[in-house]
């Protein structure tokens, strides 16, 4: 779990004197969330009032609560399913709010936080007239409740999880999973080779694109971008319409327009995408939410409510949700903090954002090593094997004899080189999986390596320690690399050197394309968005030539500078840069059998830079 990082940048606050006040899903990861926090943090469940979500609550996880004390109101069951979600929900929040207020004990509490999922519970206390009541800090979550409350005024500072960067870049590719997982479940008619009309083109609608693409044939409409009447024509096409944008994407007077046998599936919150009220109105009134509900060659899946909801104890397995409980932590925490009292969004603590991402780079790796493994040990990272590594020791000084740190070696394959060179070598990483290869490694092949759990952030070696040390391409997934190449140039010796390899700045761009003759061959590179930054952007990809049918994509963290960043970051941490090295392929064996290297010799692909500590 995150929470440990979460704890360890706070230095585990007290909650002993915090009430929380939350309107959220009461399912099996909240409960891990306040459980966790009562019993590292002295959270009082007496102080803890929730009230969570018709559509997404589950009945044994109240219980369960409940049987701990906290306070699970029984609003959370409520529905009417003639009635839009959003207006019964809001009847039902302040009425909640009402009877938390009188059953909390207010003396000896020093913070009110007010935890919510879609702002009606922000806005609620915002327009309490009440003097009693402690500071209050509000927290919201969601991107349709931060859109609510900026259109109303706000009493109080509210942390503004929803637009916090790891919750718009990595949350969203696990709800969309999710989603069409889910509808893989409930559809008697795959969702694959048909029409898929997208709803929205936020995070969440980008990532249903991505899930979807060479799947299916995938249109979308955004209202921001797209005109009523393109609209009109994209239902007369779609099988499926998925909404995603948090808003009614999709009025009941204009379900005319849809196709015959379309089927609707949201996966944002409430009913609200699809106007779903006026559809259960054609049916008698019910209390059973995940239905799927069909009339006039319509089908609205779970009611019209998010189909990853089904009053279930979980909807996606923890490793995917604890981002989002990790950031709720942090808001709590920053909560408990903070001292502002003005009506103003705040920024989610960004160093606490920081870990949050290194974290998950080290367990995206942790899933990546296994068919990393497998697939370099079958020659399949061509440009490793026939650009990168001949360029890399043909640019290398004599290292026989001299002792070398390999910083985020990941399976030691070029720690090993180093070694076989005469080197005297400790390899570090944070990824186990890869360590414990590089170990078994060693036992055959003793090379007298040591391989080390440990942090490019934070060498746990003395100052002058190394004669030299290397990297490749492990830069690009750190955040600080500055610190990172501050850190190396403080363990190397004076007069040592720091060589790295990277994917070159001018042709790593947003925007590739390649140029082909009339034979089909490269000619020319097309390089775009050289300027673009990209900050810790979650990555799908796969070696060129590999059968994705046959191996998953490794999904990475990554993070892209200019040549004009590198520069200066190796300037500001006092290196001298002695050699600039862009590689391609030598060999015609290699060119003549792999033609995708070709590339390699028409633009740079790699950049190796050597400087040294004077």
């Amino acid at each position: 779990m995150l929470f440990h990082i979460i704890q360890e940048a706070w230095s585990s606050p007290s909650l002993e004197n915090v009430a929380i006040i939350g309107a959220q899903h009461i399912m099996e990861s909240i409960h891990e969330l306040f459980s966790h926090l009562r019993e590292k943090n002295k959270l009082n469940p007496l102080n803890v009032f929730l009230i969570g979500k018709c559509y997404s609550t589950s009945k044994s996880v109240s219980e369960e609560m409940r049987q701990e004390g906290f306070h699970v109101s029984d609003r959370s069951f409520y529905y009417d399913s003639h009635s839009p979600f959003d207006e019964f929900y809001q009847m039902q929040v302040e009425a909640f709010c009402n009877e938390a207020l009188n059953s909390l004990e207010l003396s000896g509490i020093e913070k009110l936080i007010i935890l919510d999922d879609g702002g009606y519970l922000i806005r609620h206390f915002s327009e309490l007239n009440r003097n009693d009541l402690p500071p209050i800090v509000g927290i919201e979550q969601t991107s349709a409740g931060y859109q609510y409350l900026k259109e109303n005024s706000m009493k109080f500072p509210v942390i503004n999880v929803a637009r916090s960067k790891v919750k718009l870049e990595y949350e969203a590719p696990y709800i969309a999973e999710s989603c069409l997982k889910r509808l893989e479940e409930l559809s008697t008619e795959s969702i694959e080779k048909k029409n898929v009309l997208v709803l929205g083109n936020g995070a969440l609608g980008k990532e249903i694109v991505r899930y979807l693409s060479g799947k299916s044939m995938i249109s979308t409409y955004d209202p921001v971008e797209n005109t009523e009447k393109e609209l009109m024509k994209a239902l007369g096409l779609a099988d499926f319409v998925i909404g995603c944008s948090g808003k009614t994407s999709l009025p009941y007077t204009q379900y005319k327009h849809l196709k015959k046998g379309a089927k609707l599936v949201s996966v944002s919150s409430s009913d609200r995408e699809f106007d779903a009220h006026h559809f259960r109105r054609e049916f008698p009134k019910h209390n059973e939410i995940s239905q799927t509900l069909l009339k006039s060659d319509i089908t609205i899946f779970n009611s019209g409510f998010p189909i990853n909801f089904w009053g279930s104890r979980m909807n996606m397995p923890m490793k995917h949700i604890q981002i989002t409980l990790a950031l709720l932590m942090c808001g709590v925490f920053q909560a408990k903090q903070t001292t502002s009292q003005e009506g103003a969004f705040l920024t989610l603590d960004e160093v606490s954002q920081q870990k949050i991402i290194t974290q998950k780079s080290v367990e995206l790796w942790e899933q990546n090593a296994e068919n990393w493994i497998e697939l370099t040990n079958q020659g399949k990272d061509l440009y490793r094997d026939h650009v990168c590594t001949p360029g890399f020791f043909s640019t290398l000084p004599e290292v026989k004899g001299k002792s070398g740190l390999d910083i985020a070696c990941g399976d030691g394959h070029f720690t090993r080189l180093l070694a076989q060179r005469g080197a005297k070598m400790i390899g570090i990483d944070l990824c186990q999986n890869f360590l414990t290869y590089a170990r078994q490694r060693e036992q055959t092949e003793q090379l007298d390596i040591q391989y080390q759990t440990a942090n490019a952030l934070n060498l746990q070696f003395a100052d002058n320690a190394f004669d030299f040390a290397t990297c490749f391409f492990a830069l690009i997934d750190i955040a600080n690399y500055e610190k990172a190449l501050r850190e190396a140039y403080r363990v190397i010796k004076p007069g040592g050197f720091f060589q790295f390899a990277i994917p070159h700045p001018c042709t790593w761009v947003p925007d590739l394309d390649w140029k082909n003759d009339e034979k089909g061959e490269k000619v020319a590179a097309i390089c775009g968005g050289y300027f673009s930054p990209i900050s810790g952007q979650l990555n799908e990809w796969l070696f060129e030539g590999v059968d994705s049918s046959k191996h998953p994509s490794f999904r990475s963290i990554y993070y892209r500078r200019t040549l004009s960043q590198w520069v200066q970051a190796l300037s500001n941490a006092q290196f001298t840069i002695e050699a600039f090295e862009e590689p391609h392929c030598e060999s015609s064996e290699a060119l003549e059998k792999h033609p995708l290297l070709g590339g390699a010799n028409i633009v740079p692909i790699i950049l190796i830079i050597r400087c040294r500590k004077i």
